[in-house]
């Protein structure tokens, strides 16, 4: 949670200079442990270019990622944010997208 908040400090420049790209690094660092606010925070970065090139499929891994924690309102905000993505792509980006999250769930589960 707490790299999560960093990357918040830095997406929206709270106590620091805004920074997109130190925002993506925090993000990245508590997405890859399977924090579901950075997940999406995260492919919403990628889906806007914002302090990295845009990555439609790499949107999608993440945003389809925060969507393996169900419940609540938060989780319908985050399938719309996908679906309206996925209209956004074309279908070779979706399948890399899904190839993409695949994958980072097999490394999970391998521990690697």
């Amino acid at each position: 949670m707490a790299q999560f908040n960093l990357g918040v400090c830095y997406e929206k420049g709270l106590g620091v200079p805004a920074n997109d790209a130190e925002a993506i690094g925090w993000y990245r660092k508590a997405a890859e442990q399977d924090y579901t606010p950075a997940q999406l925070n995260l492919g919403q970065l990628y889906q806007a270019g914002r302090g990295v090139e845009q990555d439609l499929p790499e949107a999608y891994k993440w945003i389809r990622l925060s969507l393996r924690r169900e419940g609540g309102e938060e989780y319908r905000l985050r399938e719309e944010n996908l679906n309206q993505l996925i209209a956004k792509m074309k279908p070779e980006q979706i399948a890399e997208g899904k190839r993409r999250s695949e994958g980072f769930i097999l490394q999970r589960k391998s521990g690697k």
